[in-house]
């Protein structure tokens, strides 16, 4: 049998150390042995250059890059995040302007560090919001609810401020104590607006229920003498919509409502980025797609901060919250915090400085950056991952090579590893066409000390790993 070959050239993400050559199959055979016959591990410099420069003609630069990120908030104090509590213990009885007090008391409380009020109460016309927006129904219907024509000053703008350009809120005055038509107002309800991953806490159900045309049941039961509803969603929406309309007056004056995060650690959804390899390595482009993202996810949480690019320095940036009550932390993958100038951060909170960005590199620059980072690194062991072996001092797995320094600025095999040959048909166990064989590489430190190998840019690993039939070897060596 003649010997294999496998080339390859793979990349080895910034942060991490192993990497898998996928051999066909068929050459697991029992009596094959695998090395090394060549080995180079090169840092992303050149590739870098090659690209900025336009010559980088390879496929791989319009592969989509994902990266998982989430956004996590830490609160203090759940119950006074949003302010202090409403308390209802004036003498006033009408809806209307309870209504009104209760929005105005959450939109003036809420905190610099929030879009938008976390709780506020509109209505709808159960006929007509069936298929029109209140802003096609209310001015056009205008004498129904107020017996009169529909004059802005008096009938719009009536919802908190923050609120108003809403998708879906009702801006309009309520028509309680202004319909004459009692057909028609039993149309009209109520409804309960929360922000995102919110809980509104009641000490009585009244006035909401029976006087503004909620039920109990929509509630549910009490829990030590007090009741909750929670939006759990990343958006604001309608959580309760009465199922009778409104009287006018109610009795119930002595109540308190509390509204604060439904839990003290919320963690939006995963968000992925998607962006070529090309484009992220684009500053600009860099900057455009992900000042999107990171402000939908900033809506999404209630919560301002953003992201961002200053130009003069090539710098990132997140511009984080400034809150005793409050904490942000950006929840990334390490090789996406390098690429933004942040280091191998999984986490990025307030105060972190990212580094500048550069995004043109002439060929002394990157070479100088090769060599300095390959000559600072000194020799790499490259074992086969997970199959034990002593056979060299300070690494656990079996050796296969060893990689050192040279110019202009790689680390390289100096020679043929076939004396550290080994049997690969243990990793058979697979109905594919190729089976991937994962290779770890380790950085031995001035103390003799090893570790994984953990360069803060990407890394190209390239070679033949090549395999040879010992009954072929022995006759070739008779």
């Amino acid at each position: 049998m003649e010997e294999v070959a496998t080339p390859f050239r793979i990349v080895i993400p910034a942060g991490t150390s192993s990497f898998d050559v996928r051999v066909p199959k068929h050459y697991l055979t029992s009596d094959r042995r695998f090395y090394f016959k060549h080995l180079h591990l090169t840092p992303d410099f050149y590739n870098k250059q090659a690209d900025m420069l336009g010559l980088d003609s390879d496929p791989d630069m319009n592969t989509i890059i994902n990266y998982p990120l989430q956004v996590k908030c830490e609160y203090k104090d759940l119950s006074t995040f949003y302010g202090p509590n409403y308390k209802h213990t004036t003498t006033i009885n009408t809806t209307l302007d309870a209504i009104e007090r209760v929005n105005d008391h959450f939109e003036n409380n809420k905190p610099e560090t929030c879009y938008a009020t976390p709780f506020f109460i509109d209505w709808i016309d159960t006929v007509q919001h069936k298929t029109l927006p209140p802003s096609r129904y209310v001015p056009k219907e205008a004498m129904h609810y107020y017996g009169d024509i529909y004059q802005a000053n008096l009938h719009g703008d009536r919802l908190p401020t923050s609120v108003q350009a809403m998708d879906d809120v009702n801006n309009f005055l309520p028509p309680i104590g202004t319909m004459t038509n009692p057909t028609l107002y039993e149309q009209v309800r109520l409804r309960l607006w929360m922000g995102p991953f919110t809980r509104a806490v009641f000490s009585s159900l009244q006035p909401f229920a029976d006087d503004w045309g909620f039920t109990e049941d929509q509630f549910g039961p009490p829990y030590n003498s007090q009741y909750s509803i929670i939006n759990r969603t990343h958006t604001w929406r309608p959580v309760l919509v009465a199922e009778a309309p409104p009287k006018r007056f109610f009795t119930k004056l002595n109540f308190r409502m509390t509204i604060g995060p439904y839990n003290a650690t919320i963690i939006n959804k995963v968000n992925v980025t998607s962006m070529t390899k090309r484009d992220w390595n684009d500053n600009a482009k860099v900057n455009r797609y992900l000042k999107v993202l990171f402000q939908n996810i900033s809506n999404n949480l209630n919560t301002i901060f953003s992201f961002g690019f200053i130009e003069d320095e090539k710098r990132f940036y997140f511009h984080l919250p400034t809150s005793d009550n409050l904490s942000v932390t950006i929840m990334c993958p390490p090789d996406f915090a390098i690429r933004l100038g942040f280091g191998q951060e999984s986490f990025i909170v307030k105060g972190m400085q990212a580094k500048p960005q550069k995004e043109t590199m002439d060929i002394a620059d990157a070479q100088t950056k090769a060599m300095a980072v390959v000559y600072d690194t000194g020799p790499i062991i490259c074992t086969l991952d997970n199959i034990s072996s002593n056979t060299t001092s300070g690494a656990d797995d079996q050796f296969m090579a060893a990689l050192y320094p040279i110019v202009p600025g790689e680390l390289c095999m100096p020679d043929s590893g076939k004396s550290h040959a080994v049997h690969l048909s243990i990793l058979r166990q697979s109905t594919a066409a190729f089976v991937p064989i994962t290779f770890r590489l380790l950085r031995i430190y001035d103390n003799q000390k090893s570790a994984n190998f953990n360069w803060s840019n990407d890394a190209y690993i390239y070679g033949t790993l090549s395999g040879f039939c010992l009954a072929s070897q022995a006759y070739k060596n008779a």
